[in-house]
């Protein structure tokens, strides 16, 4: 009241407060209507929200995957790598600060939009990984003149793994039967005497 005397303010409608009991015990000495701040009273019931022990574990997970990111250079540049390889804009990660739970909300809406995206092409990737071998078995035997070479070159998009596998596999002869013609040959040719 003597604040108000002193700056001569003629009339009070109300007093809005932080929630604190100080500024509460203060209000009440008053006598004037008060009310607790609306800010304040929503960032309470969503802290209390955000508390729930499923919702602080999701949280929990969410900030350490962030936070692995932020803080190791090879996990990050393999995230911006993926994301180049899977054709997706790149995105910085959010963190959050548990006083201002519009940052967890928005950490938590950046990583389902923008990263279940990342994980579902990285899931269909895994997945057509492992049904390449089925789709692939399921394909004509090549004819016995047709190019194996060029069979997979022409269809390395539709197994993209298998096709880097046939490249390893091609590159080594099959047999060792050349070679030793040769050294054959050559422990005919060549002899002691």
């Amino acid at each position: 009241r003597s604040t108000v005397e002193e700056w001569d303010i003629a009339r009070v409608t109300a007093l809005v407060h932080d929630n604190a009991a100080n500024a509460l015990n203060a209000a009440e000495l008053t006598e004037w209507p008060h009310f607790g701040c609306v800010a304040h009273t929503l960032q309470l019931a969503i802290k209390s929200g955000l508390d729930l022990p499923i919702i602080s574990r999701l949280t929990a997970i969410s900030q350490n995957l962030v936070g692995h990111f932020k803080h190791s250079v090879p996990a990050m540049t393999a995230l911006k790598g993926k994301q180049a390889q899977l054709g997706i804009q790149e995105h910085h990660l959010l963190q959050d600060v548990t006083t201002r739970w519009n940052l967890t909300y928005f950490l938590m809406e950046h990583l389902y939009l923008r990263y279940s995206k990342l994980n579902f092409l990285m899931e269909r990737e895994a997945m057509s990984s492992k049904d390449e071998l089925e789709y692939f078995s399921k394909e004509p035997v090549l004819d016995h003149n047709s190019d194996p070479l060029e069979w997979w070159r022409k269809n390395e998009e539709r197994f993209p793994t298998l096709s880097k596998l046939a490249r390893k596999l091609f590159c080594v002869v099959a047999t060792s039967v050349p070679s030793e013609r040769v050294f054959s040959v050559a422990g005919n040719i060549i002899t002691k005497n």
